[in-house]
């Protein structure tokens, strides 16, 4: 796990060294264990080590084999099995590590190598005899891949912050910034909240042919749809589901370094902690280390749940409870830290757990991002799964829904109309901004993802899903993991999101997916052998929830934060402060942080 940089001239002019030096030193963090760069006339590389497999100096990049140089960020978590392949098809090794097989992986196989890769990846090629950077970002984009593009030249980075240094200072993206804003939305596509700093796309490659300047991008992945199989019953599902999250487990273990958990207290986490541990323990003979962040709100806190689990497993459990002090004290390095404006002051809280893991010596850690997309873990979810049910079928499911989820009739309706309806999404964000300018609403709010929701949300959950892991959910939620974590020094690894485990669960039957009314019930009959009773079969979802109303407390604080953004003023004739809606006053808050502390410029 990595920080990397490059520069191509596309103009001829060789690279500039201290350019490129000044790329890797922004992202030091991202790998304290070593730099190296790579020049070659209009072509230099750089990458910083964060060492996790082969700490010797052997696995020191950019990489190079024959005409290929390689600087990458990732862990291909299959690459023991790939290293067998490719000695029976003729290749030899001379390191212990991923990035040598990845290497070879390309030599043999050329573009397609990404298909035979089980893992998350972010990485740049120099193939020297083809003339080309062959560019490449794993299936769901769980590291990061910015870029800039222009005649002169092609900057790419793990990070925004190494890309400033070596241009103008962009203004904001606005189309992007709005969204966010007022429709809460982001992540939605290559856009960043930097004017023409770019993401490649989860699943895409991207090949730049240097002496043309053309940069090709194109995907190599989609989930795959099977069709149902009559003979599957209960049993046989939730029994390939074990399976392929057991391998996925195993091979996320792979590591010469110390291993741990972040561990919530949801069936997630709960989950994951059961299987890594009984896993560790029986390879290392110590107990495997949770990590969880408690809230000073004990009405969103899920300690209590974390415990049990602890005890069920014989957990080292480190815990750590941040108040409204420490969220005060690190606000300003959480900000520089994520680069762009977040959601939710829950991206504190998985802070706290990484910097929590950080003082534990811990570098890396299993987490279970992507469990909710997959497996049916939001409300919005309910709604979906509804309207695809004949009538009598749908009020049936509806009261054993409001059972099961411990929620009302009443605001299982909110649900259901709110979420099958796009258009009624935007409408009431747009209610909450009367003071919203015309000419801002006209030309940056679009109504493209919620119509994309309306239609998603009437077809099959398969698709419903994919919109999730890509569009709608997901994308931000790595986003913010990889920089926390990342930030820290620390390689977080998601088994959720091993691409095994995710077309085993997408291709479920609906039944084992939201039955008799429970949600997750897949994964809940998959641990029910694993974990107490009352954690597999609660019932309260509570989510990684800040405690808002003690940390958002000090409205002097944060009215003073708002009202000296250009940006918002720029947006809004007036600017509201809605002090009990606390999601709508964080987005405020942080569009007026991320504009201070990268110094945007509104013009």
């Amino acid at each position: 796990m990595c920080g990397i940089a490059g520069i191509i001239q596309l103009n001829g002019v060789p690279v500039s060294e201290p350019e490129l030096k000044s790329m890797a030193q922004a992202v030091r963090h991202r790998g304290p264990d070593g730099e190296g760069l790579y020049t070659q006339g209009q072509v230099g590389l750089a990458h910083r080590r964060l060492a996790i497999i082969d700490l010797t100096e052997a696995g020191h990049q950019p990489m190079r084999f024959d005409d290929c140089v390689l600087t990458y960020n990732g862990e291909i978590y299959n690459y023991l099995e790939l290293r067998d392949e490719l000695r029976l098809l003729g290749h030899q090794f001379a390191t212990a590590t991923d990035a040598e097989v990845l290497l070879k992986a390309y030599k043999h196989w050329g573009f397609d190598c990404v298909d035979h890769f089980n893992g998350m990846w972010s990485f740049a090629l120099h193939d020297v005899k083809n003339k080309l950077i062959f560019c490449s970002r794993d299936r769901f984009g769980k590291k990061p891949f910015f870029y800039t593009f222009s005649k002169q030249r092609f900057i790419f980075c793990s990070e925004i912050k190494g890309i400033l240094p070596v241009i103008n200072t962009p203004g904001p993206h606005w189309e992007t910034l709005t969204q966010f804003v007022v429709l809460n939305q982001t992540d939605t596509n290559a856009h960043s909240f930097f004017d023409g700093i770019e993401k490649l796309p989860a699943g895409h490659n991207g090949i730049l042919q240097i002496e043309t300047g053309a940069f090709n991008i194109s995907p190599y992945y989609h989930i795959a749809r099977h069709e149902a199989n009559e003979m599957d019953n209960e049993a046989t599902v939730i029994s390939k589901f074990q399976n392929e999250m057991d391998r996925s487990v195993s091979w996320r273990l792979r590591s010469d370094v110390s291993v741990g958990t972040c561990l919530s207290g949801g069936l997630d986490s709960s989950y994951l902690a059961a299987i890594a541990a009984k896993k560790y323990q029986a390879q290392s003979g110590m107990p495997f280390s949770a990590i969880t962040a408690g809230s000073v709100d004990k009405e969103v806190d899920e300690t209590g749940y974390a415990k049990k689990v602890v005890e069920h497993c014989g957990l080292h459990w480190i815990q750590t409870l941040p108040g409204q002090q420490d969220f005060l004290n690190d606000f300003d390095q959480v900000v520089f830290m994520q680069e762009e404006p977040f959601h939710s002051t829950s991206v504190f809280m998985q802070y706290f757990v990484m910097k929590a893991a950080k003082a534990a010596g811990l570098k890396v850690l299993l987490d279970g991002q992507g469990a909710d997309e997959i497996l049916l873990g939001y409300h919005n979810h309910i709604a979906v799964y509804l309207r695809r049910l004949p009538l009598a079928q749908r009020l049936k499911a509806a009261n054993q829904i409001c059972r099961n989820y411990g929620i009302s009739k009443a605001y299982l309706a909110q649900l259901y109309f709110y979420f099958n309806n796009g258009h009624l999404i935007q409408q009431r964000q747009l209610l909450r901004w009367k003071h919203l300018r015309p000419e801002v609403k006209n030309a940056y709010l679009t109504t493209g993802l919620n119509h994309e929701l309306t239609r998603v949300s009437s077809g099959r959950l398969f698709d419903y899903q994919k919109f999730e892991i890509y569009k709608n959910s997901l994308p931000k939620l790595l986003r913010y993991e990889d920089k926390n974590a990342m930030g820290f020094s620390i390689e977080t690894r998601l088994p959720y999101l091993d691409y095994g485990v995710v077309e085993t669960a997408l291709n479920a039957p609906e039944q084992l997916r939201l039955h008799q009314g429970w949600s997750k019930y897949l994964l809940r009959k998959a641990m029910e052998n694993t974990l107490p009773t009352d954690i597999v079969w609660r019932k309260k979802k509570l989510g990684f929830v800040a405690p808002d109303r003690v940390w958002l407390a000090n409205e002097a604080h944060f009215k003073k934060l708002i009202n000296d953004s250009a940006l918002l003023r720029q947006m809004f004739s007036t600017i509201d402060y809605p002090a009990h809606d606390f999601a709508t006053v964080w987005r405020l808050v942080s569009v007026a942080a991320w504009e201070k502390t990268f110094n945007i410029q509104t013009a």
